[in-house]
C-alpha cells in the first residue's frame, strides 16, 4: 500500500480500525509506505511497517529540536529505498543526499 501523504499516528487517525480492518483483507500487503512528511519515520500497524520517506526538499524539525515543528531548508533532503525481496520481507535504506 502507497500514500502520498503520511499515515497520521494512532490518535490523529479517526478511523485507524478501518484500516486495520482492509490490512488484514489483504494479507499480502506487507507494508505500508508514505512520503510528504519531510521526515523519515517508522512504525507498525496490523503487524505491518509503516514506513515514512524524508523530504527530498526539506527536512522538518522535531518537536525536540524546535519550539514548532517546521521545514528547514539548511539540512540535507533524503530518500528512502525499499527493497522487497522474493520472501515478501521488507528491507528500508534510508540516506541524505548530500
Amino acid at each position: 500500500m502507497r500514500l502520498h501523504h503520511p499515515l497520521p499516528d494512532r490518535l490523529a487517525l479517526d478511523n485507524v480500525e478501518d484500516l486495520v480492518a482492509l490490512l488484514e483483507e489483504y494479507p499480502r500487503v506487507v507494508g505500508v509506505l508514505a512520503g510528504h512528511a519531510h521526515t523519515g519515520a517508522a512504525a507498525t500497524l496490523a503487524g505491518r511497517p509503516v514506513l515514512v520517506a524524508p523530504g527530498v526538499t526539506s527536512t522538518l524539525s522535531m518537536p525536540w529540536e524546535t519550539e514548532e515543528a517546521r521545514a528547514v531548508r539548511t539540512r540535507p533532503p533524503g530518500i528512502a529505498f525499499h527493497v522487497l525481496a522474493e520472501d515478501a520481507s521488507l528491507t528500508t535504506h534510508f540516506r541524505s543526499v548530500p
